[in-house]
């Protein structure tokens, strides 16, 4: 699948996820698709995310989009919380806390970074040595989070 299939096809998912009663506005389909643009590796792992996080959510229709808006922000190459928008990492933070409890209670007193976390219990759970987030590499902290 290459880079615009893969845009459309997750915008699409994400829209279809979110219903009527909870449509993407135009603009968040715009970052969205540029962040897929910009970094298409995660979404080799895409549906494990998603299901990752609803396997502890509180199943609700807005867990589900925004497992899905979080895995698509996985993308970006900057902090999750910044990719998705947001001025701070706790509004990340609260968003695990609200519909994805049992997950964010694994990230002991809230130290890792989302994404990082992420990553992380993606491998733990597919029983894969510990890897690094996709983009980390290229983070202006890395260091913060992979510091010997």
């Amino acid at each position: 699948m290459d880079i615009d299939q893969s845009k459309t096809f997750y915008v699409s998912k994400l829209q279809a996820m979110a219903g009527k009663r909870h449509s993407i506005p135009d603009t968040e389909v715009k970052r969205y698709s540029q962040l897929i643009t910009a970094n298409p590796l995660p979404l080799e792992f895409y549906d494990d995310l998603v299901e990752l996080m609803l396997n502890h959510s509180d199943q609700s229709v807005q867990a589900k989009v925004w497992a899905h808006k979080i895995a698509i922000a996985c993308c970006g190459k900057t902090h999750l919380y910044t990719d998705m928008g947001f001025e701070e990492r706790q509004k990340v933070s609260s968003l695990f806390h609200t519909y994805f409890p049992t997950l964010a209670e694994k990230n002991i007193g809230n130290a890792m970074r989302w994404k990082k976390f992420l990553y992380r219990q993606f491998c733990l759970s597919s029983g894969l040595p510990i890897c690094p987030s996709a983009s980390c590499s290229e983070c202006p902290s890395y260091s913060e989070c992979y510091s010997a």
